[in-house]
């Protein structure tokens, strides 16, 4: 079984832990990462955006017989194994760890039906 990622339970508790007045208590239509005192992400537009962004996914079988699985517009983000399922398991890794890179580089990142995620530092 894979090991959880870093990030997961940071996430999970800072949804938790955040005061009435912080973007997290707050639900947009866009989603702010902030990065500053404390790292804050809008849960439930993350979640959106990773599952826009994975339906945008494709795949196809390779000469060996494995998996290769791909999201056009974001670089870099494939997959490959033997079975479709771990394929699909991979690329959403692969994906979560794309994100959680260009957020920490403060680097763009692609608008994905009509979800954008902005970066921005706090005071």
């Amino acid at each position: 079984m894979a090991e959880a990622p870093w990030w997961q339970g940071v996430v999970a508790s800072l949804a938790d832990s955040v005061p009435p007045q912080h973007p997290l208590q707050n639900p947009q239509a866009v989603g702010d990462v902030i990065l500053g005192d404390r790292l804050g992400v809008e849960v439930s537009v993350l979640t959106r955006y990773l599952r826009a962004a994975l339906h945008r996914a494709t795949y196809k079988v390779l000469e060996d017989g494995s998996f290769f699985g791909e999201i056009p517009e974001f670089d870099g983000v494939w997959a490959n194994a033997g079975v479709l399922e771990v394929c699909r398991e991979e690329l959403e890794e692969v994906l979560e760890e794309w994100i959680l890179f260009r957020v920490s580089r403060q680097l763009s990142l692609p608008a994905v039906d009509n979800i954008e995620l902005r970066i921005r530092e706090v005071a």
